[in-house]
């Protein structure tokens, strides 16, 4: 009880100082009420005497002022107001000025006991009205669950820096601490545990030491810090040591929790209004999140390439539409014979005003949205078609598509991914699926299944990217697939890297014994091509070969390279 006591005192307190800062009535606009409230009583004074004394009705008049002060000052005014009131009809104001008659002693400190008693109960109430009418202000600026000042709170309070930074010299310093790990944690314990452990981060990030700096709670995940009287070397502190704070779990439903902060920050100099500060604060803590750092301060350039990234993947779904992504093939060749065997489809995008766009500006990021089916359906369609084309004219060529984790987990996809491999017609012993090696580990049952169904109809299955430290020897005899494809960034320096020459022929050495065919990719000079056919690996692919080709290049480049190899 003492405890729900204590917490509603604290928001009481907390709420009157964030009204004062959201309704606060100028200094110059008191003093202004205050000198109307002083005339209005000596007109009232003044009508008194030229009427003919406190003996009259007119002294009634003083209620005006007396409720005036009441309602801009309180308690404290309208009692003030009801002394000064009752002083100034008091022993100097005539009961009759006609016949010069005093006022009786009893009279006029009646009188002001009576004005005193009115204005103070005037100001009580009025007390308890504003209190009133600026919870109901409060219930926009207040985020409920926290009780912490919400969004519209912080840009109000923003707003209203900015109208007078200039004068008063003070430089804001905005931070949006964000909780990167709530999906996961919501994911694995639910929304009721992870209701109960808020109050101990709210509890953490609002202790004592901290009270040069304002909290507000702007989304269910998102907190934000501002600042207006610390340095940028103080406010970075400040943010550390909050951050420090949960270097220790929370506990929600008894269950250990760390909680995995990141803070971006935007200075004032950077931008030209509060909506702004917020949007670059909250994109500063984005780049701490992709950059793996704690703190991050806003860096424009880093800003204008998310900018058009989100731009990017904007359009992305109608390019499809559109027709301006194309297919191209990278070739491949086998080692042993030298001969050029297939190609993987890779696609490229001839944006109308941009020209072509680098997949490494737009795929990594639309495999992380639903723009990852419209773009692999695309891919599949691709490679399909073309199989189908080339196989009818007589060419024997194997063609090789990416498929994304997400692809895998969606039953829908996979299953018109088989039944248009199972409409065209093809030789599926043309079709060969890329899958990550990260994919193949931690989507292990979804992939089985898939890998097995893809397999017992043909088509070959390669794990991509092999190599970067998910795979074991174990799990790879398993799943059974037919290629490993070894990651470019061990093939690059195999020739000046006793280690890495021996690590990859380890690797292509295990995969042989347990049946499974070798790809190198990012094979880019003849020492590594010559090198890459000694220890036994089965297909290379790289810029020493080939580039990625349009379509229509591809098949003569196939007829001239067979024709004539390196």
């Amino acid at each position: 009880m003492k405890t729900l006591l204590n917490q509603h005192e604290r928001f009481e307190k907390e709420s009157a100082v964030l009204a004062k800062r959201l309704f606060s009535v100028e200094t110059h606009l008191k003093k202004l009420w205050a000198a109307l409230i002083v005339l209005s009583m000596a007109i009232v004074a003044l009508v008194v005497y030229l009427t003919g004394g406190t003996a009259y009705i007119w002294t009634h008049l003083m209620y005006i002022p007396l409720v005036g002060a009441a309602a801009a000052f309180g308690l404290k005014g309208g009692v003030v107001a009801g002394i000064a009131a009752g002083l100034i009809l008091g022993p100097t104001m005539p009961l009759q000025v006609a016949s010069e008659t005093s006022q009786p002693l009893n009279s006029w400190i009646f009188r002001t006991i009576f004005f005193t008693i009115s204005g103070g109960l005037c100001g009580f109430l009025f007390d308890h009205l504003k209190r009133y009418l600026l919870r109901l202000s409060l219930v926009d600026y207040i985020d409920a669950p926290s009780g912490l000042p919400n969004y519209l709170a912080l840009q109000k309070l923003l707003n209203q820096a900015y109208q007078h930074q200039p004068a008063s010299g003070t430089q804001l310093l905005l931070a949006i601490l964000d909780v990167i790990n709530a999906n996961e944690v919501i994911d694995t314990i639910g929304y009721p545990p992870v209701i109960e452990m808020m109050p101990q981060i709210i509890g953490r990030l609002r202790l004592p030491e901290f009270a040069n700096i304002s909290l507000f709670r702007i989304l269910p995940n998102r907190f934000a810090v501002l600042a207006d009287s610390l340095d940028l070397k103080q406010f970075i502190g400040t943010i550390k040591e909050m951050l420090k704070r949960f270097e220790k779990p929370v506990y929600a439903d008894k269950i250990p929790i760390m909680v995995d902060f990141r803070a971006g920050i935007a200075l004032p100099q950077t931008v030209s209004s509060a909506d702004e500060l917020i949007q670059k604060a909250g994109a500063a803590s984005h780049q701490a999140a992709v950059d793996g750092s704690t703190i991050t301060i806003y860096d424009q350039q880093k800003d204008v390439s998310s900018v058009e990234i989100l731009s990017l993947l904007g359009s992305l779904n109608k390019a499809i539409e559109d027709r301006e992504l194309t297919p191209f093939f990278q070739p491949k060749v086998e080692l042993s014979s030298n001969r050029a065997v297939g190609a993987e489809m890779l696609i490229r995008w001839i944006h109308p005003q941009k020209g072509l766009v680098p997949a490494s500006r737009y795929i990594a990021h639309a495999e992380k949205t639903w723009l990852v089916h419209p773009l692999s359906k695309f891919a599949v369609e691709s490679t399909v078609k073309y199989l189908q084309t080339w196989q009818s004219q007589g060419v024997d060529v194997k063609l090789s598509v990416n498929l994304t984790a997400q692809n895998l987990q969606k039953k829908s996809f996979m299953e018109d991914v088989i039944e248009q491999i199972k409409a065209s017609g093809i030789d599926p012993s043309g079709l060969e699926i890329e899958i990550t090696e990260r994919t193949m580990v931690t989507q292990y049952e979804i992939v089985s299944r898939t890998v097995t169904q893809l397999r017992e109809m043909g088509v070959s299955i390669s794990i991509d990217d092999f190599g970067t430290g998910y795979s074991t020897v174990g799990l790879l005899a398993k799943l059974a697939v037919d290629y490993i494809k070894i990651d470019k960034k061990y093939i690059r320096d195999i020739t000046s890297s006793p280690l890495l020459f021996s690590f990859v022929r380890r690797i292509i050495q295990t995969a042989g014994d347990l049946g499974i065919k070798s790809i190198a990719e990012g094979v880019e000079s003849k020492k590594v091509f010559d090198t890459l056919g000694e220890i036994g690996c089965t297909i290379a692919q790289g810029y020493y070969i080939s580039p990625p080709l349009p379509s229509y290049e591809f098949l003569p480049w196939m007829q001239r390279y067979n024709d004539e190899p390196l």
